[in-house]
């Protein structure tokens, strides 16, 4: 009897203990997670739904769920000019004639379907503790972009711009200049090891700075002028009649404007005819 009262009691210890050492946590879908545990990452992983992650001991040890991002991402990479979105910083690139552009190109990624290239996530990103979950962190596949691409692709996308005199070569080229960034990227994720799924890479913007905008403008608007100015004295060459007709119209135009009435001596000091040019209306 006292056998049976022990086996009781050691099993009721045992289940409240069971009971005590659950700790659920929600794998949300879009994520895939993983246990960090005292002696090391448990080899499964967990797609969305819950996680026992159990309790801690009394030195406050005990396992630790990290969730990776699962889903595929776009991440823009802007070069952009001075503005709060950048620190005021100046991030165009410069044209081989140190033209200034701003630039963003497009990288979208997804999770790798490979074990390993997963596995290496975990073992090399530092991943970020969520808030409100003391044991639960995540990480994001922009920060495994920024850890293991970032800087290559930047600097490189400098070198390809670097590489045109202007603008205008640019967009003359365009299609040419978006497959050798998308190259760029794709090597760059070879060549950097990068624990990415390459989805796609391209250039998505092109803007000159707005000081060589309104230079171009103000030489269209000049040759527009000069263009204006040859058609006229063109005219007068044909029809030096056509003279006598402009002058008349421009006093005709100012005579408008100022609400006068102009009186025009056609003869010179030695007399003449007298012509009165009432207001415009």
């Amino acid at each position: 009897m006292t056998k049976r009262i022990v086996l009781i009691l050691t099993l009721a210890l045992i289940c409240l203990g069971l009971t005590g050492c659950s700790k659920i946590e929600n794998v949300p879908p879009g994520y895939v997670g993983k246990l960090l545990t005292p002696t090391g990452w448990e080899d499964k992983y967990y797609e969305a739904g819950q996680v026992d992650i159990g309790d801690t001991d009394s030195e406050g040890r005990g396992n630790s769920l990290v969730l990776l991002e699962a889903t595929s991402v776009t991440i823009k990479e802007s070069f952009a000019k001075p503005g709060p979105e950048n620190g005021n910083e100046d991030h165009r690139v410069i044209t081989k004639t140190k033209n200034p552009l701003a630039v963003d190109i497009y990288v979208q990624v997804m999770v790798p379907d490979d074990k390993k290239m997963r596995d290496s996530i975990f073992a090399q990103v530092t991943p970020i503790p969520l808030k409100d979950h003391d044991r639960v962190s995540t990480i994001t596949l922009e920060q495994v972009y920024k850890q293991f691409a970032q800087m290559t692709i930047r600097g490189k996308t400098r070198q390809i711009f670097a590489g045109y005199d202007n603008y205008d070569q640019i967009m003359a080229n365009y299609d040419q200049v978006s497959k050798v960034v998308a190259g760029m990227i794709a090597q760059t994720f070879i060549e950097n090891k990068v624990p990415l799924k390459l989805v796609m890479g391209q250039l998505s913007n092109v803007k000159a700075d707005e000081t060589v905008w309104t230079a171009e403008n103000q030489k269209a608007s000049a040759a527009a002028q000069v263009s204006v100015i040859e058609q006229i004295g063109d005219a007068i060459r044909r029809n030096p009649g056509y003279i006598e007709k402009y002058k008349w119209d421009v006093l005709k135009e100012i005579a408008g404007r100022q609400n006068l009435t102009i009186i025009v001596n056609s003869g010179g000091h030695d007399g003449g005819m007298s012509y009165t040019l009432p207001p415009s209306k």
